[in-house]
């Protein structure tokens, strides 16, 4: 599991506890994790940032060299967390 249990920690605990009860579940779990995972994490660093920071984590900018995301990364990232089932609550 990567930066992901910051700004997917239910879907990760999902996945992480759920494997004996209802695997086909876990399985979509899995499924949305990794696609939310690639859309997230292909902005590295500042990508996890922001995405911790749509779920309402307090989150500070990347150190440098890195940069925050563009307001437009962002709107990418807060959709990708909707379409994952996580609900967006902070900037």
């Amino acid at each position: 599991i990567t930066a992901s249990a910051n700004y997917a920690p239910q879907l990760v605990g999902e996945i992480a506890s759920g494997g004996r009860a209802s695997p086909a579940r876990v399985d979509e779990a899995q499924a949305r994790l990794i696609e939310l995972s690639r859309t997230v994490e292909a902005h590295g660093v500042a990508g996890s940032k922001a995405a911790a920071g749509l779920v309402g984590l307090a989150t500070g900018p990347p150190r440098r060299p890195l940069r925050p995301v563009s307001p437009a990364v962002k709107r990418r990232l807060a959709a990708a967390l909707g379409d994952a089932g996580i609900t967006v609550t902070g900037k």
